[in-house]
């Protein structure tokens, strides 16, 4: 197996992204690239991953409150549907995180600029389609990426 473990975050949709830059970008890439086409053919969905690779899978979430709840749902309906599987079709693999797990605490953050630093919490916005801000001492990624290690190292033991 050439793979140790695959993360997955959410997907985004062309349909879901009406006026941001990512809709612009799908547009773009699908007029440049021969057979395929962003806003026809819908992204994969995470139980797609979950048939196709029986290694562990970690399901990440968006840090944005964009669609937050689409994918908590999405991420509850996975567990579910693995919990209640036949008991020799059961995976003891996957795992689920909440990227935003740390937000009550730290406080939101986020900005429409995908690169750059910003001096909380003065500067700070709240774009519900933003990326989540970093700082000089870190940031709610830096949290997420321990997050994501922790749970590696659980699921490749």
């Amino acid at each position: 197996q050439d793979v140790d473990a695959i993360v997955l975050g959410r997907f985004n949709t062309v349909g879901e992204s009406k006026g941001t830059s990512f809709e612009r970008a799908m547009l773009e890439l699908s007029q440049h690239m021969d057979g395929v086409d962003f806003t026809r053919i819908p992204p994969p969905r995470l139980e797609h991953f979950v048939r196709l690779y029986d290694g562990p899978i970690l399901f990440l979430s968006m840090f944005s409150r964009y669609n937050q709840r689409g994918f908590l749902r999405q991420m509850k309906g996975m567990q579910t549907q693995l919990q209640q599987s036949p008991a020799d079709q059961r995976r003891s693999n996957i795992a689920f995180l909440n990227a935003r797990r740390y937000m009550e605490e730290l406080g939101e953050c986020s900005s429409i600029d995908r690169l750059g630093e910003r001096q909380l919490p003065s500067t700070c916005g709240t774009a519900p389609k933003g990326h989540t801000c970093t700082g000089t001492l870190g940031s709610h990624a830096d949290l997420a990426v321990w997050d994501v290690v922790e749970e590696l190292y659980r699921l490749l033991r």
